[in-house]
């Protein structure tokens, strides 16, 4: 597994986490649900987005949201 920023983030803040890795087929919220046994609404999907006037703008929802 690749380190990332994220992983290094948390771990500089003392946040306990685990990482799972699968290979994604479709990757979709569905899939990963599937994949790691957990409801959709225990996962949240990540929008990133380049505004015109306000840089980079993300968004989290729920797994089961549309």
């Amino acid at each position: 597994m690749k380190r990332t920023r994220a992983l290094e983030i948390l771990d500089e803040a003392g946040i306990a986490f685990s990482v799972h890795e699968f290979k994604a087929v479709e990757f979709t919220v569905e899939e990963t649900a599937l994949a790691l046994g957990l409801p959709l609404n225990a996962l949240f999907k990540t929008l990133v987005v380049e505004g015109e006037r306000r840089g980079l703008v993300m968004a989290l929802l729920p797994g089961d949201a549309q």
